[in-house]
């Protein structure tokens, strides 16, 4: 796990990853500039009902993305600068999760 953090944050301009259970519970964070308190007390149940099939989804913000992706070790959320190349953390994630994403 710490690998494919590691991994992912070595990408330019990823400015952090969340790893959650399947059923939404946190299971890992590192984020620049937010503490892990803060990114515990969020209600990370109600992010994962809301994909229902999704297997990916792109969130886009004026000044950054969030990059979610089911998969079989559970739901890998990464922050991203506009910079961020989002083939090279698809490519970090099917290195460490597997090509296909769970249903």
């Amino acid at each position: 796990m710490k690998e494919m953090f590691q991994a992912l944050l070595n990408v330019d301009d990823v400015k952090g990853v969340v790893l959650l259970s399947l059923k939404g519970d946190l299971v890992q964070s590192q984020v620049d500039g937010i503490p892990d308190e803060s990114i515990a007390s969020v209600d990370w149940h109600q992010i994962v009902q809301s994909m229902n099939n999704a297997h990916e989804v792109v969130l886009v913000f004026k000044n950054w993305r969030i990059y979610i992706r089911k998969t079989a070790i559970g739901i890998v959320m990464v922050v991203l600068g506009w910079f961020a190349v989002m083939a090279m953390v698809r490519l970090t994630c099917d290195k460490f999760t597997g090509r296909q994403a769970i249903a």
